[in-house]
């Protein structure tokens, strides 16, 4: 659980509608995640992690949430929508930064080539 402070979670109540996160038309959705992103860029570098954190966990539990209620299957759903982002992360940014850390520093020995 992301653990920021009331004052913090303010700023995203403000731009995040509680409850209304499927109802968004795209316009608004486009502005409401740039004020999300930018609100983070502006945070603390110590205090980012926890609001990328408590943005991304709103955004799955209040929008994925089923009418009927949180069963097996709609978790089981929304917890592959967390590990597809991991991965699109990782082959996106980690993959690169890796193969760079390789040809500057060497690959490690049991990998061989």
């Amino acid at each position: 659980m992301p653990y920021i402070s009331k004052e913090d979670k303010l700023k995203f109540k403000r731009i995040i509608p509680r409850n209304n996160l499927n109802g968004l038309e795209p316009v608004n959705t486009i502005d409401i995640i740039s004020l999300i992103v930018s609100t983070i860029q502006e945070t603390p570098d110590d205090k980012k992690e926890g609001y990328a954190n408590y943005v991304i966990s709103r955004i799955v539990t209040e929008g994925l949430k089923p009418k009927s209620g949180w069963r097996y299957f709609a978790i089981n759903r929304a917890l592959g929508v967390f590990s597809a982002a991991a991965l699109e992360f990782y082959r996106r940014v980690v993959v690169k930064y890796e193969d760079e850390c390789i040809k500057s520093n060497g690959d490690l020995d049991c990998y061989g080539d």
